[in-house]
């Protein structure tokens, strides 16, 4: 029966098979199962590179937009002052100066209108 096993090791080594003893299986499964852990480490870390670098350009347009609201939000309110400002020193007392001689279209009292002082908060992209 030893002549049949005669070539046993180089026929499973020629055909891809490994021969294995029960505590060298296990040790090959362990083998195995940590090739495949970090196999599935690599792939987390690689689609969290991915998501990362989606992330960050997600960011970069986001911020973009942010600056142009800021932008805006500076020059209307720029735009406003301007207009309280010839509101307040123009046309405010002209409109005052006809209520106290009687010509007004109603009983309502022209507004006073303040300026904005707040300003948006600036974006820190530091």
């Amino acid at each position: 029966m030893r002549h049949l096993y005669k070539n046993l090791l180089q026929d499973a080594i020629s055909n891809k098979i490994i021969l294995a003893t029960p505590t060298t299986l296990i040790v090959i499964l362990k083998s195995v199962a940590m090739s495949w852990q970090q196999h599935n480490v690599t792939q987390n870390a690689l689609e969290i590179q991915t998501t990362a670098i989606e992330l960050h350009s997600r960011m970069i347009t986001f911020s973009e937009f942010l600056k142009d609201i800021g932008d805006g939000l500076k020059s209307a309110l720029g735009s406003y002052n301007k207009a309280v400002g010839s509101y307040t020193g123009r046309l405010l007392p002209q409109g005052k100066k006809l209520e106290e001689l009687g010509a007004t279209s109603n009983k309502k009292n022209i507004p006073e209108i303040k300026m904005i002082e707040d300003a948006a908060r600036e974006l820190n992209v530091e």
